[in-house]
């Protein structure tokens, strides 16, 4: 609590030196201004510490959205890769369905071939039947005609049944790789929706470290406006004479509002409020917070800063 009585002390020192100046107590103004030196210098550096170390956490949360965004445009040159072998595989689908829609169209010619084959086979056979009856040399000879047609219906028949089972075979394989298709298809898909899922978190991600990266350049902003003020004081304090309206300038700046934006665990606020209120919240907060170093670090953690 070393941060926050000092601090106090030094804005009721203040507020007493202008009071003793307005009464022509130039002697007490004078005591009290030196015995202000030496706290307003410890204020002046310590705030010049949280602005260095706000300043490397505002360097942080850069890289940090740095960082976050390049991942981003990693999973976004990935999906395309995704995007394009999807495309790339619903092409070869389609091959594949006219591929089989051709095997299944052949195979269905291939057997009107086979039954025409049979048809014309089972027609000479009843003939054959017939002449079988019959030996003289006319009739012969036409028998040995109808047994070639015979034959040659038989392989016909057997080239047409090749060629369905043929046919047959080529349709299954396409209809398998069909289905392996439709696994790659299924694959992309999913890697695509799994990509949009990481992109959607990291774009939270992202908005969340921008919003960070604001209330800490917010911070660093009034911590700067601390340290020129501390060091005012400081400067003050080493004046060979005491100026009334010097010390009404270091006044009107303790008492000076600005809307600000105090970001604690509990939420974020938004008030009117004096320079002075705004410094004690902040060293006060700090102190009650048990891991200072992880505030100094992070810088939003717990924060309060002047609303841009």
């Amino acid at each position: 609590m070393a941060l926050v009585s000092v601090s106090e002390k030094c804005f009721n020192t203040i507020e007493s030196v202008l009071k003793a100046v307005k009464t022509g107590d130039i002697r007490s103004s004078e005591v009290m201004l030196k015995s202000l030196g030496k706290d307003g210098l410890l204020v002046q550096q310590q705030a010049s510490v949280y602005c260095d170390r706000l300043k490397e956490a505002e360097d942080e949360h850069k890289r940090q959205v740095e960082a976050i965004t390049r991942q981003i445009n990693e999973l976004y040159q990935e999906q395309k890769q995704h995007e394009k072998r999807k495309k790339e595989l619903e092409a070869k689908k389609s091959s594949l369905t006219n591929m089989k829609n051709h095997y299944i169209q052949s195979k269905r010619e291939a057997k009107v071939k086979y039954q025409e084959a049979e048809r014309e086979k089972r027609e000479a056979e009843k003939k054959d039947e017939e002449f079988r009856t019959y030996w003289w040399v006319p009739i012969y000879g036409q028998y040995l005609a109808v047994r070639e047609i015979i034959e040659e219906n038989n392989g016909k028949a057997r080239a047409a049944s090749r060629e369905m089972a043929r046919h047959e075979r080529d349709a299954e394989e396409a209809e398998r790789e069909i289905e392996r298709t439709n696994s790659g298809i299924r694959q992309a898909e999913e890697d695509m929706r799994r990509i949009s899922k990481e992109v959607e978190q990291l774009e939270r991600q992202r908005k969340e470290r921008h919003n960070e990266l604001g209330d800490v350049k917010s911070m660093v902003v009034f911590i700067l406006r601390a340290v020129t003020f501390w060091k005012e004081v400081v400067e003050l304090t080493r004046a060979a004479r005491v100026k009334t309206e010097n010390i009404q300038k270091i006044v009107e700046l303790v008492q000076k509002k600005d809307s600000v934006r105090i970001l604690t665990s509990r939420g974020t606020r938004i008030k009117m409020t004096s320079f002075k209120e705004c410094w004690m919240e902040l060293v006060q907060t700090i102190n009650s917070d048990v891991e200072q170093a992880d505030f100094l670090k992070e810088g939003t953690k717990y924060a309060l800063c002047v609303q841009t």
